[in-house]
């Protein structure tokens, strides 16, 4: 009854993206380019209008660059890779979070703070574990959500391969 209401390829959904504290921000509305249902994966992809910054990378975000954003529904982190329109790869930005939800007009997870972000160079870095630490301080998350976060992080590192992120499939 309910699956039917989900979308499909083709569809738009809003990336909704809630922090700790309560605070939701939409990153924007994706087209689901690849949808397989047996196994929970969605693709969507976001083309930029305006000019900015990608957070994290700190690499310039100029009209018409793709945000290439891979997810699998449950699952504790997902990654986006940017290209420019020429389709040159301008990193990859890793987010963990808690299990993605999905929703007939949107997906959703709370962010965790930590993040992975891989450059075209091939330089690897996690950030922000302490965003993570002063939460898990203050009685918000608990020890063993920041242990699962500390688990996934070494296997998201461990499995980034550059010449796979580069590839604009």
């Amino acid at each position: 009854t309910i699956e039917r209401e989900y979308p499909d390829e083709g569809s738009q959904v809003d990336i909704e993206h809630v922090k700790i504290d309560g605070k939701t921000f939409n990153l924007g509305e994706g087209e689901i380019t690849k949808l397989d249902k047996e196994n929970d994966l969605v693709r969507l992809i976001r083309t930029f209008n305006t000019e900015g910054i990608y957070d994290g990378l700190r690499t310039r975000k100029d009209p018409g660059d793709r945000a290439v954003t891979d997810m699998k529904i449950g699952e504790w982190s997902f990654r986006t890779r940017y290209f420019s329109k020429e389709g040159t790869f301008k990193g990859t930005y890793v987010n963990l979070n808690t299990p993605i939800e999905m929703y007939p007009t949107k997906v959703r997870y709370v962010d965790l703070e930590v993040d992975i972000c891989l450059w075209p160079d091939g330089k690897i870095r996690e950030m922000d574990r302490e965003k993570l630490g002063l939460w898990i301080s203050q009685g918000y998350v608990s020890e063993r959500l920041g242990q699962i976060v500390k688990e996934k992080v070494e296997e998201i590192i461990n499995s980034l391969s550059l010449d796979a992120e580069k590839e604009l499939t």
